[in-house]
């Protein structure tokens, strides 16, 4: 453990690539996130399975403080295209939050698109009031809302659509 800035001790927080061993705790994380619906959670863990089976479409990180998974990011380029990326998947998980996790996560992504030669960044979001923090976050870290679909996903949830560009961005 290493002081934090106010004294306090804190726990070294590590991104890394998921691996084999990890779905289990991060079917725990993710379910642990009230706005997802078992059929999200399960999805996200499709997607890990499918990386982990050699598909490298999808680019998926874990973030463990200690022994604990306390976030999770998975971003992949955008087929047909040359420098779009999509953030497929961000979670902090319950009792992580509040500690620069997400902010952490989205600059881990930022970093990694820009160095893979990256210049947009897509994430699609429901309306739904549990994903109030995922919105804030994206505008927080310089995202702009694109558009949205009313009753996209179902009756009074709307698809909301954010973008950042890297284009001369240095932030």
């Amino acid at each position: 453990m290493s002081p934090s800035n106010d004294g306090r001790k804190s726990l070294e927080a590590v991104i890394r690539e998921v691996m084999a061993d990890d779905t289990g705790a991060l079917r725990d994380l993710l379910g642990g996130v009230d706005a997802f619906r078992p059929e999200e959670v399960d999805c996200a863990l499709d997607v890990v399975a499918d990386f982990l089976g050699g598909d490298r479409d999808y680019q998926p990180f874990i973030l463990w403080e200690g022994d604990r998974p306390a976030g999770y990011v998975c971003f992949g380029r955008v087929p047909l295209t040359q420098t779009t990326f999509d953030l497929y998947w961000i979670a902090v998980g319950p009792g992580f939050r509040r500690k620069g996790y997400g902010r952490r996560l989205m600059e881990f992504l930022i970093d990694r698109v820009r160095q893979e030669g990256g210049r947009l960044v897509v994430s699609e979001t429901s309306s739904l009031p549990g994903y109030a923090d995922a919105r804030k976050l994206y505008i927080q870290c310089g995202f702009q809302e694109k558009a949205r679909l009313e009753g996209y996903y179902r009756e009074g949830d709307d698809l909301i659509i954010y973008t950042r560009s890297l284009t001369g961005d240095e932030s």
